[in-house]
């Protein structure tokens, strides 16, 4: 990925907002069906979510671009450098999808680590889109995030005036 990001960096003005090779603006007939899934394994919510983009075309969502990589190689580079998640000093819960086809789990594992006030919750079985999983996986995700937030006092009344 290093070489790649070097070898398309001078190509960004011109290539930036193309599709990665294969890539492709989003189209009705290519969603997945529900057994080929990667993102959750609630039908109803997948279905729901290709309807939704069938009516509005302003929720599609393409192939990346390589503009979208090389900004993601940057975020990452800077993410993982050793001292960053030092410097965040506030409550932070990262849920990881167990069975996530989509990205790869350790770099976030090892990011978990090194943050001062976070949580990993490792959520086994989910894949990707957590929050339209199947409730078994979904509801795992709610109740931490809840308890979070009761635990730092970030649903008391003094802290949800109107800004």
């Amino acid at each position: 990925m290093k070489l790649l990001s070097i070898l398309i960096r001078p190509l960004l003005p011109v290539v930036g907002k193309t599709y990665v090779f294969g890539g492709s603006d989003w189209k009705d007939d290519s969603q997945r069906t529900q057994a080929q899934s990667i993102f959750s394994h609630d039908k109803l919510r997948n279905t729901l979510h290709t309807h939704w983009s069938k009516a509005n075309p302003e929720l599609r969502v393409g192939s990346v671009t390589f503009g979208w990589v090389i900004k993601a190689l940057k975020s990452c580079k800077q993410i993982m450098s050793p001292d960053f998640a030092k410097t965040i000093q506030i409550p932070v819960l990262i849920a990881l999808a167990g069975e996530d086809k989509v990205v790869d789990n350790e770099p976030i594992r090892m990011f978990a680590q090194r943050l001062p006030k976070g949580t990993l919750l490792v959520i086994s079985g989910a894949y990707h889109e957590i929050l339209v999983e199947e409730d078994q996986y979904r509801t795992q995700f709610l109740n931490a995030f809840d308890k979070m937030v009761k635990e730092n006092k970030i649903a008391t009344l003094e802290n949800l005036k109107p800004f």
